[in-house]
């Protein structure tokens, strides 16, 4: 059988790490993985708005939140008076650590 291709080497080789491992919940930590990432990403792009980044994704507000809190993701906003800055940072918990 040919080796499928993969859009994502480094899911492809966490999920060859993940099956070396013997672990039995493969299938949910890919997903969990995948979802992790999408949201971060989308979130970054939004700036942290939660409103913008649940209609991008296709889905409500509070299943966002609920995403976000069960996947670790943090959502930090900080204001820096003297530079007038206002920056969003969103960082997620390492999978390992959720595993």
């Amino acid at each position: 059988m040919d080796k499928p291709a993969s859009l994502f080497p480094d899911l492809e080789q966490f999920i060859r790490e993940r099956i070396q491992a013997g672990s039995g919940k493969v299938y949910s930590e890919i997903l969990a993985q995948i979802e992790r990432q999408l949201l971060s990403h989308v979130l970054a792009f939004t700036g942290g708005k939660q409103n913008q980044a649940a209609k991008i994704l296709g889905i409500t507000r509070g299943s966002l939140r609920n995403k976000i809190r069960s996947l670790g993701i943090i959502i930090e906003h900080s204001v820096n008076i003297g530079e007038k800055k206002n920056t969003t940072t969103v960082s997620d918990k390492p999978l390992e650590k959720m595993l």
